[in-house]
């Protein structure tokens, strides 16, 4: 039977991994990858493999997976100075890149040989701690006139979060030397993916970072206070920390999912003003083979009036010009009666497709596709219309 504080742990934990799993996902999902999104890489891998390994291991069912869990956590000492090293722009002092690397490969052997205990485990909590803040001192002495106000800015609220994940990566030692209720350090690495994925436009210096924080707590009070109706074991300053740092933890991944979804969004219309830069003018062929490479539009048909065979193409012509980019519910709704609105419909049936655009009038060019109807997903009838005017004001000059 799992104790009540390590389910705590436990659930903690979770909420961790899920939060640096969608950063991971959304990094993953970027096309052409900067060498910083590859160092970032990096350090959420190490995060995530540490997360997930002890959480097997904290359910007692895997004691072997000490040995793996000491492991991946040694290496974090590393990967958060290669992530500061890209975010400066610089490489860090010599001394310190050769401390760094000869102490985790020193823990790495001794972990492999006699295996972590006592003054192993003090010596991997001095090495985290010191590398994290000597990351935060990196951070406060950079030189801000090389950088950006959008860097500098971001690089701050990393020294922040960097500063704090050391006490709260310190509890994740509670068994051994420290006293505390909850194991917190899944709340640090979730503090790092948030300075990540934030709006820098706000919060010109850390104390921006440090209100943030205040004002997450705040939006999760109501968590809080239902937290505080379960949370029973411990006098009143440990359940107090407890119900903190979950509500923190759970306010924080919402938070997190939440700029994430809206970023992927902004992917999806950065492919579309790609398209738009790179799509091939020179002929109609190439031009309407293009299309395919907007995912949003994969399955699309295009069709001209050899394929339109029992259609009357005139009468399509001329409704489609009016109305350019048109769905089928907005053709049932309002142009039930209408010959071209049904021969429309019966074309999107047949299809399987829900919206019907106008490429060219000479000869008639439409594009069937098949849209989402929830307008949440950042690509619809208004993307579509961009779509259709580029296409035809390049497809007008070009020879039939």
């Amino acid at each position: 039977m799992i104790r009540a504080d390590v389910m705590a742990d436990i659930a903690i934990n979770i909420i961790g991994a899920f939060g640096v799993g969608a950063c991971i996902w959304h990094l993953l999902r970027t096309p052409g990858r900067s060498p910083l999104e590859n160092r970032l890489l990096f350090l959420l891998w190490t995060l995530m493999m540490l997360m997930t390994l002890r959480t097997f291991f904290w359910t007692g069912a895997a004691p072997a997976l000490r040995g793996w869990v000491l492991a991946v956590a040694t290496l974090l000492p590393l990967a958060a100075l290669f992530t500061i090293e890209g975010l400066l722009r610089r490489h860090a002092p010599r001394l310190v890149k050769i401390g760094v690397v000869l102490a985790v490969a020193a823990l790495l052997g001794i972990n492999a040989t006699i295996g972590l205990h006592g003054a192993g485990l003090i010596a991997l909590m001095a090495v985290m701690a010191g590398t994290f803040l000597v990351c935060a001192i990196l951070v406060i002495g950079r030189d801000r006139n090389s950088l950006s106000a959008a860097e500098n800015r971001l690089i701050s609220g990393f020294g922040v979060a960097c500063v704090l994940a050391v006490p709260l990566a310190i509890t994740d030692f509670r068994r051994d030397f420290v006293d505390f209720p909850v194991r917190a350090g899944a709340v640090g690495a979730l503090l790092i993916v948030y300075s990540l994925v934030r709006d820098n436009r706000r919060g010109k210096s850390w104390a921006g970072f440090v209100r943030e924080l205040g004002q997450l707590l705040l939006r999760g009070l109501p968590l809080a206070l239902l937290l505080a109706v379960f949370v029973r074991e411990g006098d009143a300053l440990q359940r107090a920390l407890v119900i903190t740092i979950a509500t923190l933890a759970v306010v924080m991944q919402i938070v997190i999912f939440d700029r994430i979804r809206n970023r992927a969004r902004q992917m999806r219309s950065d492919q579309l003003r790609r398209w738009l830069l790179d799509a091939p003018t020179a002929s109609r062929n190439e031009f309407i083979a293009s299309l395919d490479r907007l995912p949003e539009l994969a399955g699309l048909q295009v069709m001209q009036p050899s394929a339109l065979g029992k259609y009357d193409v005139d009468v399509l012509r001329s409704f489609l010009e009016r109305q350019r980019v048109v769905g089928l519910t907005r053709l049932q709704q309002h142009f039930g009666n209408d010959d071209a609105a049904q021969q429309l419909c019966d074309l999107l049936h047949i299809h399987g497709m829900t919206h019907v655009c106008l490429l060219a009038a000479q000869p008639l060019t439409i594009l069937l596709c098949a849209l989402p109807e929830v307008q949440q997903t950042g690509f619809g009838e208004p993307e579509l219309q961009l779509i259709q005017r580029f296409a035809q004001l390049t497809l007008e000059r070009l020879p039939a």
